[in-house]
């Protein structure tokens, strides 16, 4: 087993917001630089993460900065959240200890007026880079696992095609 399974209970992001308290506790005293990078993404901008919000344009601004027409940002409208509809892509819930949303995919252009969900006005490059930083760490793991993860083969015979 990896060993993040001596203080994790499954797989998945260092901070990912549905870690239970006790994978946060483990995360803090086993890799306290993490912790860190955790909390600061965890208290990133309090706007939805949704399209060219503050985190979509904070990974722009860490990445390719002269993309970003700063002139042109501005808040996205409020999407009518109710306590199973809501959108946030880094899964925080509006009221903490809230439920799960659903997937509800309605058109934007019924609610929104710019395309925008969020305020990007809160994006900073320190931001995307500290969210870049966290993935790259996290995609090198997934692969890391999947190469040593022993190749799981059927337990059925295979059929033959039919005529």
């Amino acid at each position: 087993l990896p060993e993040y399974y001596e203080w994790r209970t499954r797989s998945g992001c260092y901070f990912c917001f549905y870690q239970r308290k006790a994978e946060w506790i483990g995360l803090a005293e086993r890799h306290p630089e993490l912790f860190e990078r955790a909390v600061a993404i965890e208290r990133g901008p309090s706007t939805p993460a949704s399209h060219a919000c503050a985190f979509e344009t904070s990974l722009i601004l860490a990445t390719s900065p002269e993309a970003v027409r700063r002139d042109k940002i501005e808040a996205g409208q409020e999407y009518p959240e109710t306590a199973h509809i809501w959108r946030d892509m880094l899964g925080r819930a509006p009221q903490p200890d809230g439920p799960r949303p659903i997937r509800l995919t309605e058109m934007w252009s019924s609610w929104s007026d710019n395309g925008v969900r969020g305020d990007p006005r809160d994006a900073t490059a320190e931001l995307g880079q500290a969210m870049l930083e966290a993935g790259g760490r996290e995609l090198a793991q997934i692969v890391a696992e999947l190469r040593d993860r022993p190749l799981l083969h059927s337990r059925r015979e295979p059929q033959q095609p039919r005529g």
